[in-house]
């Protein structure tokens, strides 16, 4: 009797859906997987600049961008042989693409508007979102042409594409929306989300933040509207920016440690059963919907570094320890919990000139020029001289005073 209630507790418990503790990869923030799973794409502050890397299953990080502009918000193509990423490398932020092969970057848009959180569908096109704060709406990005999809005028953030890239999910407000390619089926699926990263799995749940102690991510059905915790967050911690691959993988970055760090945990869903060496499709299968490059930068080669996965890499303990230094360095990250201030692309600022302060300003007078064989007089010294003299006076008096008094007493 014992045996059989054991064994029925066993198999409830492997009925159970049990989610494994994440466990640390690198030092960054904003992770997105490639088709297979293998490989990930993140943003990370080293040095104050902000620039691209991977990172692949045996911890090896590749740094792929290296200059002094703002560079973020990687995510792979269809067949992960290049990353799509924002940059300021224009001088407004648009979206760009970099190869893996041969690192050599072209800017995918140049209208001038500003730029943020762009998500590849299966075919090609991309996502993002575009306006002037508080006014973003989704647009499309496909043969190298740029569709407004929203038409909403309010603040939309994280566009990410169904499995078959019919249908997005984005967050409004603090709702949770879902749309069609074409624009149509605006639908709500949840309330009091997060705006900073949702991800839509392969078996139709969404993952999406919530605030709580600290910020809990959650699963939801998009039919039925069946919610899963995931992960609760640690107090007073930062949870942002979840992705998940094909294969059950979950990747966030959080501040828990007291500087941005890439976690990653395996959830109960069904992997996608495709031989890795083929998951992403041949070019003959998909068709390039991403247009020509407009501007091509050939970048010096870059240094791979091994690290181990579970660490953080010594010499970026001291420069990124100040994690929540991030939020006041990027526009990307939040200088609040509550807030996000977005730049207003349309406005430009001239140059001014500093002017400088009563306080800080030294006047030096000119003096006049003397005549030839005449030496300037100081009155200042003269009055110096003076009072020096009268007091040597006093002195020899009360000297020769004291003398005739001495002889006399003799």
């Amino acid at each position: 009797m014992r045996i059989l209630a054991l064994l029925l507790l066993l198999i409830a418990l492997s009925l159970t859906p049990v989610n494994a503790e994440p466990t640390p990869v690198t030092v960054g923030f904003e992770p997105s997987y490639s088709a297979s799973g293998g490989l990930i794409t993140y943003a990370a502050i080293k040095g104050g600049v902000r620039d691209i890397y991977t990172v692949d299953e045996a911890g090896g990080i590749r740094q792929l961008t290296s200059d002094i502009y703002w560079d973020g918000q990687p995510v792979f193509t269809p067949r992960s042989e290049k990353i799509i990423f924002i940059s300021d490398r224009s001088g407004s932020r648009e979206l760009w693409q970099i190869r893996l092969d041969t690192l050599k970057t072209s800017q995918l848009t140049s209208s001038g508007t500003w730029k943020t959180d762009p998500a590849v569908g299966a075919g090609g096109e991309v996502a993002f979102v575009s306006g002037r704060h508080p006014t973003l709406d989704i647009y499309l990005l496909q043969g190298g042409v740029e569709r407004r999809l929203t038409y909403l005028e309010d603040e939309l953030y994280s566009p990410t594409w169904s499995p078959d890239a019919e249908r997005l999910a984005f967050v409004r407000g603090d709702e949770l929306m879902t749309i069609n390619r074409d624009g149509t089926g605006l639908e709500k699926i949840a309330s009091g989300v997060y705006h900073r990263g949702i991800s839509w799995a392969v078996d139709g749940r969404i993952l999406y933040l919530t605030r709580n102690v600290g910020y809990d991510l959650w699963s939801i059905t998009v039919e039925g509207g069946e919610k899963e915790l995931i992960y609760a967050g640690v107090t007073d911690s930062w949870e942002v920016n979840p992705a998940i691959s094909g294969q059950g993988e979950i990747a966030f970055s959080t501040d828990k440690d007291g500087f941005y760090t890439i976690y990653e945990m395996a959830i109960n869903i069904p992997p996608v059963l495709v031989d890795p060496a083929v998951s992403e499709p041949a070019p003959a299968t998909i068709p390039e919907l991403l247009p020509a490059p407009l501007v091509e930068v050939a970048p010096a080669p870059l240094p791979v570094v091994e690290t181990a996965a579970n660490t953080i890499p010594e010499n970026n303990k001291d420069e990124l320890k100040n994690a929540r230094e991030d939020k006041l360095r990027s526009p990307d990250l939040l200088t609040s919990k509550d807030e996000i201030t977005l730049p207003d692309p349309q406005v430009n600022v001239e140059p001014v000139e500093p002017v400088a302060r009563a306080q800080d300003e030294i006047k030096i007078p000119d003096h006049p020029p003397q005549p030839e064989g005449e030496i300037p007089i100081n009155e200042g010294q003269i009055g110096f001289w003076l009072i020096a003299a009268s007091a040597l006076f006093v002195i020899l008096i009360e000297r020769l005073k004291y003398r005739s008094m001495k002889h006399a007493l003799q």
